[in-house]
This record gives structure tokens, sequence and C-alpha cells, in this order.
């Protein structure tokens, strides 16, 4: 599940570059380099992606639990990963369905501008 949140975290920050992100300078940047960079991340994620969530014989034998405190038969044959993720994705639904959908939320005001470099700047923190 962390290379499914690092995988869209490089998905939104690919998405930035294209629009120009970041505007302004900062003291430690990739330039030009950035985008390589972010596509390399990109293949990388997706590719352990697929190699966590595909399914082998030989790392993932049919489970022999008979003997455990809490056997459950029906889970036998399906496999950790999917389990999980449809486990939380269903919890999600849940919760959206009983609070989420009655939230408000305040809205969402984007500045001019970049902020302003935290580092390098020179000017004095504001008291």
């Amino acid at each position: 599940m962390i290379y499914l949140s690092y995988f869209l975290g490089n998905i939104v920050i690919l998405r930035a570059r294209t629009r120009g992100w970041p505007k302004t300078p900062a003291p430690f940047r990739l330039g030009r380099w950035g985008m390589l960079v972010n596509i390399v991340a990109l293949v990388y994620g997706g590719a352990m992606l697929v190699n966590f969530a595909w399914p082998r014989a030989a790392s993932n034998p049919k489970p022999n639990q008979s003997n455990g405190l809490l056997h459950l038969n029906f889970l036998d044959g399906v496999p950790v990963l999917w389990t999980v993720v449809i486990f939380i994705a269903l919890i999600g639904a849940i919760y959206y369905l009983a609070v989420g959908r009655r939230k408000t939320f305040p809205p969402v005001v984007t500045p001019a501008e970049d902020d302003a470099p935290l580092a390098g700047s020179g000017a004095a923190p504001p008291a």
C-alpha cells in the first residue's frame, strides 16, 4: 500500500511540473532533471506495484493454518493484498456514506504565486 501512495504522489508532482512548478527558486532544486527524475520514479513505482500484486505460487503457496487460533477458511484462496485493499476500500466507503457526505469544508484559496523560499532569502522571520 505504501507504493501506491508513492505512485499517486509522483503523479501529482509530475502534473504540477508540467504546469510550471516550482515557480520560485529554492536552495535545492533539480532544474531540468526534475522531470526525468519524476518519470523514472513513476516507472519504478509502477513496476513495484505490479511486482507486489502479481501472484506467485513459489513465494505465496496455499496456506496451511488448520492449527491456528483463528482460521478463516473462506480466505484461503484470496491473496492477502487484495483482501487488504478491499477491506480498506470498504471501510472508506462506509465512512464516506455515514459521515463524509455531510462534512463542509472551507473554500480553497490559491495563492497568487508559490510560497516564498524558507531558506536563503536573507529576510528575518516574522515576529
